[in-house]
């Protein structure tokens, strides 16, 4: 009878391995660190946890074989399936990740199709305050630059045919953070401002009767570390599928 007093420890510690696992996949961010680094404490954002690595392709394929199956949402819109930088099988709709690149980013994935994912998953896609947050407290772009300076080693990237590597491929930020510079774009929930339109008041048109873009973050393999003084921040039509825009996610603390 003895065996039974410990059924309900051995419980506990099943049931919390998962947690566990799933607590190390993503860092929280000590925004209140940012008090003495910003001018206005409007732009620190509330606590949350950010996810340690861009999403993967086997990530994503699990999310499509669980969603896709059981919706009549478009769900296709959401990714381009026929870009060749997209690894993951639709066409059969067996969603497999072709193989080799399981732990690569997604990419070619819309911002709706990101956040569709992020929902799923239990969590949001990041605002522009809360990933510039945790750049700037993680100081990945410092992190990048020494990855990435001349005579480095650590460069994983063919520079004759550059695109994505696997997640972690580099060293984590002081954060523990990884490929937050560098890898993919990151989508991010904030339109960007622009006033493309305003060189055209003889039409009555001002920059919100053009269509929306939204803002992605971090750059992508491409960058020249030569080049690069402040953290990367871009425009993209929130329906973009392109092969170098990927994504992360992020939750509230409880």
């Amino acid at each position: 009878m003895k065996f039974f007093r410990y059924i309900p420890v051995l419980l506990i510690v099943i049931i919390c391995i998962p947690i566990a696992a799933a607590a190390d996949d993503m860092v929280l961010v000590p925004v209140e660190d940012l008090a003495v680094i910003v001018d206005d404490p409007g732009d620190i954002p509330a606590p949350f946890f950010i996810d340690r690595y861009e999403v993967t392709n086997a990530e994503f394929a699990a999310f499509l074989r669980d969603v896709a199956p059981n919706t009549e949402e478009p769900w296709r819109t959401w990714i381009n399936g026929e870009d060749p930088n997209f690894k993951i099988d639709v066409e059969s709709e067996s969603f497999d990740v072709m193989v080799g690149f399981d732990t690569f980013p997604v990419v070619t994935v819309t911002l709706e199709g990101a956040a569709r994912y992020a929902e799923w998953a239990g969590k949001s896609l990041p605002t522009n305050a809360q990933w510039d947050a945790a750049a700037i407290l993680g100081d990945s772009l410092t992190s990048w630059l020494e990855a990435n300076s001349e005579g480095s080693t650590e460069s994983p990237c063919d520079p004759e045919e550059p695109g994505p590597v696997p997640v972690g491929s580099y060293s984590p930020d002081d954060l523990g953070l990884f490929d937050m510079i560098g890898n993919v774009w990151e989508w991010t929930t904030d339109e960007y401002e622009t006033e493309y339109l305003s060189f055209m008041p003889t039409l009555g048109l001002s920059p919100a009767a053009g269509p929306s873009l939204s803002v992605v973050r971090g750059g992508g393999f491409l960058l020249d570390p030569g080049d690069i003084t402040e953290y990367p921040a871009a425009a993209a039509s929130p329906t973009s599928r392109f092969g170098n825009i990927g994504f992360r996610c992020v939750r509230e603390t409880d």
